[in-house]
């Protein structure tokens, strides 16, 4: 495996040991700060809006200037982002500083995915990604273990502080140990045809409905499993921690899976077993079902979708627009996450807390429907 893969699997992995540690219960973080539940959806649709916008300009720059340039730019940002959380005292002051760090690290994203495809060859793909999402995953797996013993006695200052070094440390390896990419791809100088871009189409489609479905839930899983569930601190933490543990370990089969049944099967039955899963979550009668069930959600959600989609749009485009069609998908999933997570925060407030969850399941038909009729450009020559 390449160079670049390592790099940029572990300091992925140390950037989101730190956020996950926290980010997994930032509805509570938010509550204690004076924010309401609606307060709490608009922030995460904030959220949303900053990681999936950047995206697109991400990957415009990183056609453009390069992917290493963006990236090391991106992560050196995050230690200001920290900072400021950590002198934060209202709400809104602490989603100013998420907003940030999350469009920080949307911006790279692009970037992040078009340069592992570029450092192995086409048949690695799978297991490329699949390598770089193991590490992800194993992060945000042992995270919220990290968060449920340090943020009941430290609070989430030290976190931050936590994120301030490692975000610095990150920076510097990147610096020494990354590869650029891009002057190493071909010089097919093809253009995405009109044929393509309805292929594009199908495939934007299909992702705006899932993020919708994604972010009818996002924001309230975690109070759902507070006040609904009544999980306390340490059981919702383990919980997410152990689904991360689980999802981690299959990611390596998973990228298997996918090699063998093709990026797009695998993305349609990652977004068809995470949306299925998460609604049945909501009926859990215990910590035990509801372990199990998130799980399912993670591995869905993580392991497969997330393996399947860099292989997918890899498979769907050329080396000279890759990076920007990651973008165009991304503010696509972006904004209809964002629009996903308002409009489920009001659901909860005035309707009724399991209806959000329930149109998660139901969207996810739509969206897979949508995604079978993607061709990838292999498919598309023989036609």
């Amino acid at each position: 495996m390449d160079r670049n893969v390592h790099v940029l699997s572990i300091t992925g992995f140390l950037i989101d040991l730190v956020s996950s540690s926290w980010y997994m219960v930032l509805p509570l973080y938010l509550e204690e700060l004076g924010a309401s539940t609606i307060a709490i959806g608009a922030s995460y649709a904030f959220i949303s809006i900053g990681w999936y916008t950047l995206q697109f300009p991400g990957g415009l720059f990183g056609d453009k200037i390069g992917r290493k340039t963006l990236i090391l730019f991106c992560t050196f940002i995050f230690i200001p982002c920290y900072v400021l959380l950590s002198i934060a005292q209202v709400w809104w002051m602490a989603t100013l500083a998420i907003v940030v760090y999350w469009a920080s690290n949307g911006l790279e994203y692009p970037s992040f995915n078009s340069m592992i495809a570029e450092s192995v060859s086409m048949k690695e793909w799978e297991m490329a990604f699949a390598t770089y999402v193991f590490f992800i995953n194993l992060s945000w797996a042992i995270g919220p273990l990290i968060g449920a013993f340090i943020i009941p006695l430290f609070g989430f200052q030290l976190i931050f502080y936590i994120g301030i070094i490692i975000s610095g440390f990150c920076t510097i390896i990147q610096c020494f140990f990354l590869r650029e990419t891009l002057h190493k791809t071909s010089k097919d100088k093809r253009k995405i045809s009109l044929r393509m871009s309805k292929n594009l189409m199908y495939f934007l489609a299909s992702c705006s409905i899932f993020g919708l479905a994604y972010g009818l839930v996002s924001p309230l899983i975690a109070l759902y499993a507070n006040k609904i569930l009544e999980l306390s601190f340490f059981e919702i933490e383990l919980m997410f921690s152990i689904a991360q543990f689980a999802t981690c370990f299959i990611t390596p089969p998973c990228g298997l899976i996918i090699k063998k049944i093709g990026s797009k099967h695998g993305l349609a039955v990652g977004i068809f077993g995470s949306c299925l899963s998460i609604t049945i979550w909501v009926f859990s009668r215990s910590l035990w079902t509801a372990i199990i069930l998130i799980s399912l959600f993670s591995i869905f959600l993580f392991s497969l979708r997330d393996t399947a989609y860099g292989s997918l749009v890899s498979n769907i485009t050329v080396p000279q627009t890759r990076a920007t069609v990651f973008g165009i998908a991304a503010i696509t999933i972006g904004i209809s996450t964002a629009i996903g997570s308002t409009v489920g925060s009001y659901i909860w407030e005035f309707y009724n807390p399991i209806l959000p969850f329930i149109l998660c399941g139901i969207l996810s038909f739509p969206s897979v429907l949508l995604l079978l009729k993607v061709k990838i450009l292999s498919e598309k020559t023989s036609d």
